[in-house]
């Protein structure tokens, strides 16, 4: 009964994973000499992570024994964000890429990559002072584009693409 007792949370670490069914099934090496198979690793509501081999977490045996063995948590060690302050709150993933979401704002480092928003018909951005955007050109539309002239003269950065009106564009209190 001790050994059950002493053998029920245990350190695993992940050997291989498959999250194509209803859970993310993962095998995993426990304790000394032990892998296990087929072990669920059980996940919050509303977020779906797959962390791959090599993650480390907790294994909970239920009675102690293998064959009820389930996973907890599981991160890889060295690509979790640090030194957020208290109460904040960070999504990441292995690539480099961090949500984080602190007491005065919400960042998304894209560690280097490209950021979509795909199959969006309307997208609205309020600001109540400004907006930054730090890059080399903008371009508005779709082309073709000419630089937009400002009081100091046609901008070297800022391109729009000239067209009419649709008649469905939305009037600035639609906006």
């Amino acid at each position: 009964m001790q050994d059950q007792l002493r053998n029920m949370i245990s350190r695993g670490r992940m050997l291989s994973g498959d999250d194509s069914g209803d859970y993310h099934r993962i095998k995993v090496r426990g304790l000394p000499g032990e892998e296990i198979d087929g072990v669920i690793r059980h996940q919050q509501h509303g977020i779906s992570s797959n962390p791959g081999d090599g993650a480390e977490g907790l294994l909970l045996r239920l009675g102690g024994r293998a064959e009820r063995t389930f996973a907890i948590g599981f991160e890889l060690k060295g690509k979790r964000p640090r030194d957020l302050p208290v109460g904040a709150t960070a999504l990441y993933d292995e690539f480099g890429q961090v949500l984080k979401m602190v007491p005065t704002k919400a960042d998304w480092d894209h560690a280097g990559k490209h950021s979509h928003l795909r199959g969006i018909s309307r997208q609205k951005v309020e600001a109540t002072e400004w907006i930054w955007l730090d890059c080399e050109a903008i371009y508005l539309g779709k082309g073709p584009w000419f630089p937009v002239v400002t009081t100091g003269g046609p901008s070297q950065s800022v391109y729009a693409s000239v067209a009419p009106a649709k008649p469905d564009s939305p009037t600035p209190a639609e906006i």
